[in-house]
């Protein structure tokens, strides 16, 4: 792990990344309050919460409990149940099967190939 200026330095503000590899059949409780977080390639119960930052679940299956309070969420080739909330962002899923709940009150919901019970509120 590694945060640098361009100078080289160390700046007042560093920033760094977590990559976190897990057996494909896992299940995650990952938090931040400032950053990002992408859950990738994982079948199980995922909980996933930021306060500052955009959530990605892409080919995963499983339970997922998303939230956020200031980013946006993607969401793509998802099977299973899905909670997902934002209060500052939109919302985009493609190829989402399922148990599907999703909220946002800051911003739009969009949803191409999905399948299953829907219910979703802007």
């Amino acid at each position: 792990m590694e945060s640098r200026t361009r100078t080289g330095r160390w700046g007042r503000n560093p920033s760094f990344n977590f990559d976190v590899f897990v057996p494909e059949d896992a299940s995650t409780n990952l938090r931040t309050s400032g950053g990002h977080i992408t859950v990738e390639g994982v079948n199980g119960k995922q909980q996933v919460r930021t306060s500052g930052g955009h959530i990605t679940i892409k080919d995963t299956n499983g339970d997922v409990n998303a939230q956020t309070s200031g980013g946006h969420m993607t969401i793509t080739n998802f099977e299973g149940i899905l909670s997902a909330r934002t209060s500052g962002g939109h919302i985009t899923m493609d190829n989402v099967e399922g148990e599907i709940n999703v909220r946002t009150s800051g911003g739009h919901i969009r949803a191409n190939e999905i399948a299953g019970k829907i219910d979703a509120a802007t």
